[in-house]
């Protein structure tokens, strides 16, 4: 939740300039992103490290794996898609398959050649230690979440240069959210009277005179653009 305040200080520090929106979220992405990808990274040359040729050559085990990573792979799309985001949201989507990770971690260390005890307390921690993190997740602010603080950093920011993200959240009422597969769309009375209608945080269309000249701008364009009868 403190991801957008962060960015939002940022570009209060640095200046509502677009360079400036670049560098700061990509430092906040690579600061969010790299132990997640670098541990996911690593999971594959790890797979092909513990792999034990059962009567088989190294690289019929690895192939193996090969085939096993790529009918997960589409698995996993196919349940992601039509299974878990529709029935379980994108936050209890994400849970599900953190828990689902641990679970086959402590598979995984079970099925080492180690001590009983040993193997048994580690995947016990593996399980603990998941299931404590899965129950301990807070429901995410679904107006923040949608509110396009990184699309428009400057509405978030007043005049003196501070932020006001969470002042203009509690001006803002969520009429509508859901989540699809491909995009959050939501409807939102931003203030008194101007509703908007947004694409994960993005304002497509609203009732205020700016948005409304837009829209008629944007229905205006094919008609100008279209060769035949005159115009």
């Amino acid at each position: 939740d403190r991801l957008p305040e962060i960015y939002l200080g940022l570009m209060a520090r640095w200046g509502l300039t677009w360079p400036h929106e670049m560098q700061a979220k990509f430092l906040l992405s690579a600061a969010l992103m790299f132990l997640p990808c670098l541990l996911s990274g690593a999971a594959w040359p790890l797979a092909v490290r513990l792999a034990r040729p059962r009567g088989r050559t190294l690289g019929a085990e690895v192939g193996r794996l090969y085939a096993a990573n790529t009918l997960g792979s589409i698995l996993g799309s196919l349940a992601g898609a039509f299974l878990l985001l529709p029935r379980l949201g994108m936050q209890y989507s994400m849970t599900a398959v953190s828990v689902a990770f641990c679970a086959f971690g402590a598979a995984l260390v079970l099925a080492e050649e180690a001590p009983l005890a040993r193997r048994a307390a580690a995947s016990i921690g593996i399980v603990v230690a998941g299931g404590f993190l899965a129950l301990s997740v807070k429901p995410w602010d679904r107006k923040l979440l949608t509110s396009g603080a990184y699309l428009m950093p400057k509405s978030y920011i007043d005049d003196r240069g501070v932020p006001v993200l969470r002042e203009k959240l509690k001006e803002t009422r969520l009429l509508y959210y859901a989540e699809g597969v491909t995009t959050t769309p939501t409807v939102a009375i931003l203030g008194d009277i101007n509703k908007a209608f947004f694409n994960d945080g993005k304002i497509e269309g609203a009732t205020a005179l700016d948005g409304m000249r837009l829209q008629r701008l944007l229905g205006e364009l094919p008609l100008l653009l279209h060769e035949g009868e005159s115009r």
